[in-house]
């Protein structure tokens, strides 16, 4: 037995409410800190960064989001804002 189901978007229902507390993590290419969060140019004209959350307790509506884990991959190959585009990989646990 097999069924489909279609789901519609309807930018009209509003939004869940979402709350995350925890912890921040983040280490890139640059020489100190990382000039991408202010939207400068990286050190080295490109930009390896990996960040990482722990969230100690959130939500996203009803559904719990205590004690999970988050890292990200990026690669951007220029200014973060204005360069080229970058490329992602994101690992949730």
């Amino acid at each position: 037995m097999s069924s489909t189901t279609t789901y519609q978007s309807d930018a009209s229902l509003p939004s869940p409410s979402w709350k995350i507390e925890g912890d921040y993590f983040e280490g890139c290419n640059c020489d100190v800190i990382c000039p991408c969060i202010f939207l400068a140019d990286p050190d080295e004209g490109f930009c390896y960064v990996i960040p990482a959350w722990h969230i100690k307790k959130g939500n996203f509506g009803y559904i719990g989001l205590d004690d999970l884990n988050v890292v990200a991959f990026f690669h951007a190959p220029g200014n973060m804002l204005t360069g080229p585009k970058w490329k992602v990989a994101m690992y949730i646990d």
